[in-house]
């Protein structure tokens, strides 16, 4: 029987090395379970090997190549960034990305016009940094802060970009668990104002500064509240509907819950180019909070009875946990019609969507 010399360089031995290294805290929003932007470092030169050798008689060719294509799967992962659509509003996107150490940083990465995102980007969609940026990202995990230096590329945009850029990034990062803010650096030094527009960024950014912000009819200015809202767009072509966030400043309220489906069910601004999935007959009896569980009781019209359908769409059930879990501490939500549950057809309480506004894989 014949044996097979197979060459492996010297960086198998070190895989366990590997493994020690680096900061490991994983996302939780996001769907990947590598580590945030760990060190890097050489392990093997060019040159070393180790031989070993196999019989033949092992794996067959088939078993080997399913072997293979299961291990590119496994290479990779989703993560959910933020883009422009055909607009200009900041939107989420689903992609695939290979699996990395430096999770932070390579998310980033995806938001660079003609970096790796470009084959995935829907039609309308495009990808928010200017071209050739560079960055580092460094998380003070103490602070929950990632801190980003970004080259001088970065400043290369349009003024009508800047704010929507700010949004992008800061979404983007805090859909990582253990990031609740963002610092801006440039050629290694902290930012009073952005370079183009001059919006002011000395403090921290987080979600609270909102996304695609809006003022409703009678908000006064130091006397309001924020909440999140998920609206649906479609693309120039009409072949793909997504989901808009949109932070919309309201008058003070004490119940930010109620707030948060009442202004959902009042619909997206005139002549935005949005629309809602939520009927204005739609009436919410009941919104209270268990823990971090939120509690839902609408009344008869939340169930679309058009034809034999007697549950909640599942686009509306959407709609309403991704506005919700904006909220802190809110993780998941219960759906009840006129106390009930199971008219509603959701026997569990929902979470928040893992892919939002998935790319075409």
């Amino acid at each position: 029987m014949k044996g097979y010399k197979i060459v492996l360089p010297l960086f198998v031995l070190v895989l366990a090395a590997v493994f020690l290294t680096g900061c490991v805290f994983g996302p939780s929003r996001d769907t990947g379970s590598d580590p945030i932007d760990p060190p890097q470092e050489d392990y093997f030169s060019e040159g070393d090997e180790i031989e070993f050798n196999l019989e033949e008689g092992g794996e067959s060719e088939e078993g080997a190549e399913a072997e293979e294509e299961t291990k590119e799967e496994a290479k990779e992962t989703e993560r959910t960034i933020y883009v422009f659509d055909h607009e200009g509003r900041v939107v989420p996107l689903t992609v695939k990305v290979p699996h990395t150490e430096g999770v932070a940083k390579q998310a980033l990465e995806y938001l660079v016009v003609d970096g790796p995102v470009t084959e995935q980007l829907p039609d309308g969609m495009r990808a928010v940094l200017p071209p050739g940026t560079e960055m580092t990202v460094k998380i003070d995990s103490e602070e929950q802060t990632a801190v980003v230096d970004f080259s001088s590329e970065f400043k290369n945009y349009k003024p009508e970009d800047e704010k929507g850029i700010l949004e992008a990034i800061t979404f983007t990062l805090t859909e990582f668990d253990g990031i609740e803010k963002v610092k801006i650096m440039i050629n290694g030094y902290y930012q009073d104002t952005m370079p183009v527009g001059g919006t002011p960024i000395n403090q921290p950014l987080s979600r609270k500064d909102g996304i695609n912000l809006e003022v409703a009819d009678g908000t006064r200015i130091g006397n309001n509240s924020v909440v999140t809202l998920y609206f649906k767009g479609q693309s120039p072509s009409g072949n793909f509907d997504y989901y808009v966030p949109v932070s919309r400043v309201i008058p003070k309220s004490d119940d930010l819950l109620k707030a948060t489906i009442e202004e959902l069910i009042a619909g997206p601004e005139s002549g935005s180019g949005l629309y809602s999935l939520l009927s204005n007959e739609i009436k919410l009896l009941e919104a209270y909070l268990e823990k971090d569980l939120a509690v839902l009781n609408f009344d008869q019209n939340l169930v679309n009875v058009a034809g034999e359908e007697t549950t909640v769409s599942s686009d509306i059930v959407n709609a309403i946990v991704l506005s919700v879990t904006e909220l802190a501490p809110v993780a998941q939500v219960k759906l009840m019609v006129e106390g009930n549950q199971e008219v509603a057809g959701i026997s569990e309480p929902v979470s928040r969507p893992v892919e939002v506004n998935a790319a075409s894989f």
